[in-house]
C-alpha cells in the first residue's frame, strides 16, 4: 500500500497531486419528490434493540445530474451489528430507477464507497459528490436500484471502524435488508460493488453473505482496486516521514482501536498522538493537508517495541479479507498503474481466496490508475452483473 485510497474518482498522476489537487464535489440539486413518507428519527446515539436491518428513519435524499431524470432518492438510517453482535446505527442512500419496475422488482446493487475520512461530515450521504455519480447513474440506467451504505460511524454515533472488513460487510448486508423494508418495488436479488475501501467492503460482503446474509438472494460481488490485507504492508506505513503515509497509518490505528483496546503510545509519539482529534474529525483532503502542514518526523510513527509490532500485525489479520471462503462469484478489476492500492495486493488476495475454494474472475487494466478503474471497468462490471444475476 503506497497511498491511502481517495474519496472521489479523480485522477492522481503522482503523489504530489494527491496533496495539491483541488477538491471537486459534484453539485447537489433538488431533492426527489417521489419518496415514501419520512419517519421521525429516534435517538441514534443509543444502540437500538431492533433486528439487523431494521429501519430507524427515512428522508428525502440528494439527486445528481448524472442520475436518470425521475430517479427517486432517499436517505435512511438503520440498524446493523458490531463485533459483539450488538445493534449499532448506520446510514445510507437508496436510489430507485424511474419508470415501472419489472415484474420481479428492481434488482439491487449495494454500492460500497472508497475512503472519505473518519468524521461524521465525511459520510457520503452528506456529500453526494463522494457517491461516484457517473457509475451510479449507469447502474440506474441499466435497471438496478442502488443501496449505498455510509458504513458504521460515518453520519451516526461512534468512531468509524476504518478498514475493519467484517464491519463494512455487515453494514452492507443490513443496508439491503433495510432497503427491502423501505420500498416494495425492489427485488430480492442483489450484488455488491465497491471501490478501494469499498472494494474491500464488497469482498467482505461476499465472504459474509452465506452466513450473516442468510435469507437474502446474493448473487456475487465486484471489487474495484480493493484494499488488500494490510498485515503484510504495515511496515511500509510505520516510521514514514511522508504525510500521506502518516495520515493513513493514523486512520488504520483509529479504526483498529474500535475493535481492540491498546495504548496509542505503543505506536505513536506524543506529537503524533496530538493529531488524533483531527484524524477522527477531518475528511480526506483536509486531513492530508493537515498532516502536510504538521511536517512530523517519521520516528513519531514508529513501533515502540517489537512486541507492539507483532500485536498490531496479529490484530490486523483478524479484520482482513481472505479469511473465509467466498459465498458467491467475485470479480476483481485493477489497473496496473494504480499507485494507491498496487495491483500486487489484489494478486496475493485473489490467490488466497482461490486457495479457500472461492471463484474469482480477475482482469488487469494496463495503464489505468486507482481512480480511473471505476469508469474504465464499468462496461465489464455491468456485463458481469447481468451474467451472475441470471
Amino acid at each position: 500500500m503506497r497511498h491511502p485510497p481517495s474519496d472521489t474518482p479523480t485522477t492522481h498522476k503522482n503523489r504530489h497531486s494527491l496533496r495539491s489537487a483541488t477538491y471537486a464535489c459534484a453539485s447537489l440539486i433538488a431533492c426527489a419528490s417521489l419518496t415514501p413518507a419520512c419517519s421521525t428519527s429516534p435517538d441514534l446515539a443509543a444502540a437500538s434493540e431492533q433486528d439487523p436491518g431494521s429501519v430507524l428513519s427515512t428522508d428525502q435524499g440528494p439527486l445528481d445530474p448524472a442520475y436518470p431524470t425521475g430517479t427517486t432518492s432517499l436517505t435512511f438510517t438503520y440498524d446493523t451489528t458490531d463485533q459483539n453482535q450488538k445493534a449499532v446505527p448506520s446510514s445510507g442512500l437508496l436510489l430507485i430507477p424511474p419508470g415501472t419496475a419489472p415484474p420481479s422488482g428492481w434488482p439491487i446493487v449495494a454500492w460500497d464507497h472508497g475512503t472519505t475520512g473518519l468524521g461524521d461530515d465525511c459520510a457520503p450521504s452528506r456529500k453526494p459528490g463522494a457517491w461516484y455519480p457517473q457509475p451510479l447513474g449507469e447502474f440506474l440506467r441499466n435497471g438496478y436500484a442502488v443501496v449505498a451504505t455510509d458504513y458504521v460511524g460515518l453520519g451516526t454515533s461512534g468512531i468509524h471502524p476504518y478498514l475493519i472488513a467484517d464491519s463494512a460487510g455487515r453494514a452492507t448486508i443490513d443496508s439491503v435488508r433495510a432497503a427491502l423494508q423501505i420500498d416494495d418495488t425492489l427485488a430480492s436479488t442483489w450484488v455488491s460493488v465497491g471501490h478501494s475501501q469499498g472494494g474491500q467492503a464488497s469482498w467482505a460482503t461476499n465472504e459474509l453473505a452465506a452466513s450473516y446474509g442468510s435469507g437474502l438472494d446474493y448473487r456475487g460481488g465486484v471489487a474495484l482496486a480493493p484494499v488488500a490485507p494490510l498485515s503484510t504492508e504495515i511496515d511500509q506505513l510505520a516510521s514514514s516521514s511522508d504525510p500521506v503515509f502518516q495520515a493513513y497509518y493514523a486512520m488504520v490505528l483509529v479504526g483498529l482501536r474500535t475493535q481492540h483496546e491498546f495504548e496509542y503510545s505503543d505506536y505513536l509519539g506524543e506529537l503524533a498522538q496530538s493529531t488524533l482529534p483531527s484524524v477522527e474529525s477531518l475528511c480526506n483532503y483536509d486531513l492530508l493537508n493537515y498532516f502536510t502542514s504538521r511536517n512530523l518526523p517519521g520516528d513519531q510513527f514508529a513501533f515502540r517495541s517489537p512486541d507492539a509490532r507483532e500485536r498490531l500485525i496479529n490484530w490486523l489479520v483478524q479484520y482482513e479479507i481472505t479469511r473465509t471462503q467466498l459465498s458467491a462469484p467475485l470479480l476483481v478489476l485493477h489497473g496496473t498503474a494504480d499507485q494507491d492500492t498496487p495491483i500486487e495486493g489484489s494478486e496475493k488476495a485473489i490467490a488466497a481466496a482461490r486457495r479457500l475454494g472461492g471463484t474469482v474472475d480477475f482482469t488487469q487494466y494496463p495503464g489505468v490508475t486507482h481512480d480511473e478503474i471505476v469508469n474504465a471497468g464499468l462496461p465489464q462490471t455491468l456485463m458481469w452483473l447481468k451474467e451472475v444475476g441470471k
